[in-house]
């Protein structure tokens, strides 16, 4: 899923990152576009379909027709074709689309990522996707020439190319978000340890009296979670549990590194007792297990309280940040955190991607559209559903675009694919109990928390997480 929902903006834009991958189904019976003494023969007029990640299903619906339309006149005149564009919500992603590409239906262009379900390298090895390495010289000429060596390396699987990175790196940045009522009053520094964001909630709190300073639910509760790993010195996330849930890190930032789930851990004790304390001094509202998870759909989502959450989700909610016309007090500001002496996680570039379809019927054209459009203004409102900016500078982390990559780490997992077949009961059984034991942990609502992460790991335990951690740690070894 496009993770990055709104890569338009520099950052990634986007798609949201969420998480997906998308399919669509070649509908005419052509089988080529052959060339013709050294030109493409385009003569045949041939149909498409294209499903790209969409804006949550909570959001207005986008009207992207004309888009559509505009994208389709152009088309028709430079390679006699016809695009049917289908957007598919984020939040339906890891749903829809493991049904999709598990029942065999074959398609034409779909948006993979790294981060999807099924992921792209998953993807790739179950032949799901087509190997383009001979088509791009003629039919993506554009692409094979204005895409660097190291990007196309971060989509080969097993020495061969199956999709088309849309943008350059993708950043784990998380952090949180807040708008003018609140940031024009406090200005935090560059958020190094869980205390600095403590010592900064106490002051929104004294200035606020009873009011809850942040926005958050059970849904979103997974933002508290990254904050603990992100500003942890070591710990980087490790494939086995979805990112979506309390997932598994390494201790390390290596792959040889120690895998443990951060429960087993003390810090996740004292993380527990700082959560109860959060809540305990109405840092968020009582009632927050109970709470409406649709946080982001809100119309001052982000404005009357401070919200976790990744960049990405960010942009969505704010989507005018490459209007310059609107005043920066008016905007949504977003303080990353970035652990002192830990560098951001960067993740290969097939985390955004377009691929081709193993079973399309016209691959050559599909990939002269992809060509088309790629770095193109319909790319921006295509890819990134209708909204374009550009990466501003709302902390110093974005005042010198290259400070990400100064102070960023290659995932070191991120050609890695976890083969869950051994293993997927422990994780279905895990995933409930993160949700059941879990979340309330992060939220402080788990009663007294030394007890609860005991009854928690406990829980762990009898789901199997050791089972999943040592297939986890054999697989590595070959990787």
């Amino acid at each position: 899923m496009r993770s990055s929902w709104i890569k338009g903006l520099g950052v990634s834009i986007s798609l949201m990152v969420l998480m997906g991958t998308l399919l669509g189904c070649s509908i005419f019976s052509s089988n080529s576009t052959p060339l013709v003494d050294g030109v493409i023969d385009t003569s045949k007029h041939i149909k498409l379909s294209m499903y790209l990640m969409g804006p949550p299903s909570a959001e207005p619906a986008w009207d992207f027709q004309g888009v559509v339309d505009e994208l389709n006149d152009n088309i028709g005149n430079k390679m006699n074709a016809y695009v049917d564009i289908t957007l598919i919500p984020a939040d339906e992603a890891d749903v829809e689309y493991p049904l999709i590409f598990n029942s065999g239906t074959g398609f034409d262009i779909s948006y993979v990522s790294t981060a999807g379900e099924p992921g792209y390298f998953s993807l790739t090895s179950d032949e799901v996707l087509l190997d383009i390495d001979e088509l791009l010289p003629t039919y993506g000429k554009k692409l094979w020439e204005g895409i660097g060596p190291d990007r196309w390396e971060d989509t080969r699987y097993e020495g061969k190319i199956y999709a088309v990175p849309m943008d350059g790196y993708e950043y784990r940045i998380n952090g949180f978000i807040l708008g003018g009522d609140i940031h024009n009053e406090y200005e935090p520094g560059p958020i190094l340890s869980i205390g600095d964001i403590k010592d900064y909630l106490d002051a929104l709190t004294e200035e606020n009296g009873d009011k809850s300073v942040i926005d958050i639910s059970e849904g979103s509760a997974m933002g508290l979670y990254n904050m603990l790993v992100d500003l942890h010195k070591t710990w980087i996330p490790v494939p086995g549990i979805p990112e979506s849930s309390l997932y598994l890190v390494s201790s390390s930032g290596s792959r040889e590194g120690n895998i443990l789930h951060p429960a087993f851990s003390w810090d996740f004790v004292e993380f527990a007792d700082m959560m109860k304390e959060w809540a305990d001094n109405g840092f968020w509202q009582g009632d927050v297990l109970a709470a409406d998870n649709d946080i982001a759909g809100r119309p001052n989502a982000g404005r009357d309280a401070l919200m976790f959450g990744d960049f990405n989700r960010f942009l969505t909610i704010d989507p005018r940040l490459g209007d310059p016309s609107v005043q920066k007090e008016e905007r949504l500001k977003f303080i990353p955190f970035w652990g002192e002496g830990k560098g951001i996680i960067k993740a290969g570039s097939a985390k955004n991607a377009l691929g081709i379809g193993a079973g399309s019927r016209n691959p050559e054209r599909a990939l002269m559209l992809i060509d088309y459009i790629i770095g193109s203004e319909v790319a921006d409102q295509l890819l990134g559903y209708g909204y374009k900016g550009k990466i501003v500078d709302y902390s110093s982390f974005w005042v010198d675009p290259d400070n990400r990559e100064v102070i960023s780490v290659k995932d070191p997992y991120d050609k890695f694919v976890f083969d869950d077949s051994l293993v997927k009961e422990e994780i279905e059984s895990i995933l409930m109990i993160n949700s059941q034991y879990g979340i309330p942990i992060l939220l402080g609502k788990a009663g007294d928390p030394k007890a609860a992460v005991q009854r928690y790991r406990q829980e762990l335990e009898v789901a199997g997480i050791q089972k999943v951690i040592d297939t986890l740690k054999e697989q590595l070894k070959n990787f």
